[in-house]
């Protein structure tokens, strides 16, 4: 069932691309997601970086951390350019 739905996944036009650089790495990784919502954003992003996540926070300048939501990601500008961060080997901080 899974290779089906990467398949359908891979079928879909994107509707928005996201540019992420990972840690240890020098590159941005160009990111591509066929719906808005943080389910679709955290599995390319797990696809991309090889790895389970679990949950995404977006930390904003001052520190603060914020949990990444449906409207987070539906607000998110196409093409924006992000930097990821591992905690804990499941949650991702995006930058």
């Amino acid at each position: 069932m899974a290779q089906n739905e990467q398949l359908i996944s891979t079928l879909l036009k994107p509707v928005a691309c996201f540019y992420i650089k990972f840690p240890g790495n020098d590159f941005h990784h160009a990111i591509y997601i066929a719906d808005r919502t943080v389910c679709e954003l955290r599995d390319q992003i797990s696809r991309k970086a090889q790895i389970k996540i679990h949950r995404i926070i977006h930390e904003i300048p001052g520190g603060r951390k914020i949990s990444v939501d449906e409207d987070f990601v539906r607000q998110l500008p196409d093409r924006q350019v992000l930097t990821a961060e591992f905690l804990n080997g499941v949650d991702i901080v995006l930058q």
